[in-house]
């Protein structure tokens, strides 16, 4: 039987109008020839077309952050935003498609091989307009071995395309715990292969925590959704992409689990509206 899980979008996407401005892929696409690094790298851009998957301050992290994905593309179509100066983090919404004028595209060392636009509107003088609001970005399906899994795993042949886009990875296990860099990477293992997954952009996750409460070695998932990234610290032979989940609702049981959990709920309901209450012994 065939798992789905339906998305109903409650707005249609307008694009809006900046005279010159890039699109998302324009900022993110690469290739080998190129280093795999922005062709924009160290400009400071106008960017259109993006609409919000993820706002928020990572726990125990100094900036917040917005991850943008433009749906005109099946590829090259989310990138990640640090917000040094400005209202940009606090004004928007999940569904809100944002246009950004202004915003320096960063590839330094320091981005450890992620694709950043960087807000600040003292230094860049950063802005933003909300064109629209309420549209539903649905994560594109990936086999994790698309994604791979390993400390020196990254491919960006096959990867980097899907770089700051929110992902699933379907009919996965949680495996292998304490992994990566800070400890904090897992791996997801299903038929399509394993890849490696992260909590720490998770805003529900408790920030002297590594991992959110839903991340048990053994326990199954329909999927597991969340953010690409990549991870490269080649000094310390780190080269990877990580699966980043951003809430509760991205850790998605399995349908039998839901109905047991619904049935568990049932029978208690239906006791205490009889006038049954159930009691210690």
């Amino acid at each position: 039987m065939t798992k789905c899980l339906m998305y109903v979008a409650t707005a249609i996407l307008v694009p809006g109008n900046i005279a010159g401005a890039l699109s998302i892929y324009d900022v993110q696409y690469s290739d080998a020839a190129g280093g795999w690094i922005s062709q924009h790298t160290d400009q400071i851009v106008d960017v259109t077309g993006g609409v919000v998957i993820y706002v928020g301050r990572p726990p125990g992290k100094f900036a917040t952050r917005v991850v943008i994905q433009d749906p005109s593309f099946a590829e090259w179509g989310g990138v990640e935003i640090k917000i040094f100066d400005g209202t940009l983090g606090d004004a928007v919404q999940l569904g809100d498609q944002v246009n950004l004028t202004n915003v320096y595209v960063d590839e330094s060392s320091a981005t450890r091989g992620t694709t950043y636009l960087l807000f600040d509107a003292t230094t860049y003088g950063s802005a933003f307009t909300i064109a629209s609001a309420g549209h539903v970005i649905p994560p594109t399906v990936i086999s994790p071995s698309v994604l791979g899994a390993g400390e020196q795993s990254a491919n960006p042949a096959q990867t980097e395309k899907y770089e700051g886009m929110l992902l699933t990875a379907q009919s996965v296990t949680i495996g292998s715990m304490g992994l990566g860099s800070h400890n904090d990477n897992y791996e997801l293992t299903g038929a399509g292969g394993t890849c490696w997954a992260t909590d720490y952009f998770n805003l529900d996750r408790d920030a002297t925590q590594l991992y959110h409460p839903f991340t048990e070695p053994g326990r199954p998932y329909w999927g597991v959704i969340g953010v690409l990234q990549q991870y490269t610290k080649i000094s310390d032979q780190y080269d990877y992409y990580q699966l980043m989940t951003r809430s509760s609702a991205d850790f998605v049981p399995e349908p039998g689990v839901v109905a047991f959990l619904l049935a568990g709920a049932t029978a208690v309901l239906g006791k205490r509206k009889h006038g049954v209450t159930a009691r210690r012994p």
